[in-house]
């Protein structure tokens, strides 16, 4: 029941806030390397021109056939990896310390915002 609550508070957080932040610029060029390689699979490794893997792009070009523009499609894609972040977290607390340092540290990555932003 705990755990439900914790994700949940992570989730409405960050879902709350995909929409709200202004574009960050390299965000805007991850978002453009995800649409040219959405658009044209001859483009799908560019983003190695510039020294970047391109594993952010191929997974927001999954996301986009879902329907969602390529940065909001970034920015779900970051949302996920959060949440496993939190799960890892969780259990790296429960390991060392048992649940309560478990529930502490996932309450804490959910609502501190160094991890929000």
């Amino acid at each position: 029941m705990g755990g439900a609550a914790v994700g949940l508070a992570y989730l409405a957080t960050r879902l709350a806030l995909v929409w709200r932040f202004p574009p960050h610029v390299d965000e805007a060029l991850f978002a453009s390397f995800t649409l040219r390689g959405f658009e044209s699979p001859d483009a799908r490794f560019e983003p190695l021109a510039s020294g970047q893997r391109p594993l952010l792009e191929w997974l927001g070009m999954g996301t986009m056939r879902l329907g969602p523009e390529p940065l909001t499609a970034l920015r779900l894609i970051s949302v996920i990896a959060g949440l496993g972040t939190l799960i890892l977290v969780a259990y790296l607390g429960w390991r060392l310390g048992g649940r309560w340092v478990a529930w502490a540290a996932a309450g804490l990555f959910a609502v501190v915002p160094f991890f929000l932003v």
